[in-house]
């Protein structure tokens, strides 16, 4: 299959350890020009960091670290890629006991458009029992995740003329050519408070 750009689009992906595993969690932004530079790339890497670090880590594990930002630009096959750690490394705040890797959460990223093809997710990584009865989480957890989500929509950390954005790459079991779409996200939302299990995310299993 030939490469799939997405126009104008950058891919940050957020690098964990926890458990002895590496995870990762995975944001899209795009911007008004055609490609992203390495150091548009630096900036929003480090965007995500502090987001993180202020936004999710009152929430994480303190034995889940964020070790390291990823950003990459998609419109192009050859386009720039930066890797960013994270310095000093930024460790979850929640000293409860952590729950398994594969225990998780699921955040989903709504748009204007319904339809799977037009939502996105990430899964929580660093869960700890403190925020989880039975088999769901507190509200109180589902509603600070969420709102720390909903800060990504704005400009309260990403700059202005760059969006939080999905990429759509299939429509209708059509591969979305000569670039997959995007559209913004609206809002962060949660269908249930049940916890989800990520098997990839036990040790030794993959990301």
């Amino acid at each position: 299959m030939p490469y799939q750009p997405v126009s104008a689009t950058a891919m940050v992906e957020l690098v964990y350890t926890y458990l002895g595993q590496r995870c990762e969690n995975t944001l899209y932004f795009r911007h008004a020009t055609t490609g992203w530079t390495e150091a548009e790339l630096t900036a929003l890497a480090l965007i995500l960091q502090t987001w993180w670090g202020t936004e999710i880590k009152p929430l994480t594990s303190n034995v889940c670290t964020l070790v390291q930002t990823d950003a990459t630009d998609l419109s192009d096959q050859f386009g720039p890629k930066v890797i960013v750690p994270t310095s000093p490394v930024i460790i979850g705040d929640s000293a409860a006991a952590p729950e398994a890797g594969n225990v998780s959460f699921c955040t989903t990223f709504a748009t204007g458009q319904r339809g799977r093809a037009f939502r996105g997710r990430n899964f929580f990584v660093g869960l700890t029992e403190t925020y989880r009865i039975g088999n769901q989480v507190t509200n109180a957890f589902a509603t600070t995740l969420r709102n720390g989500y909903t800060e990504l929509i704005g400009n309260t950390y990403v700059p202005a003329g760059v969006d939080w954005v999905h990429v759509a790459r299939v429509v209708n079991q059509v591969v979305q050519m000569p670039s997959a779409l995007t559209v913004p996200v609206t809002a962060a939302v949660h269908a249930d408070l049940n916890v989800d299990s990520m098997r990839r995310r036990l040790t030794g299993r993959g990301t």
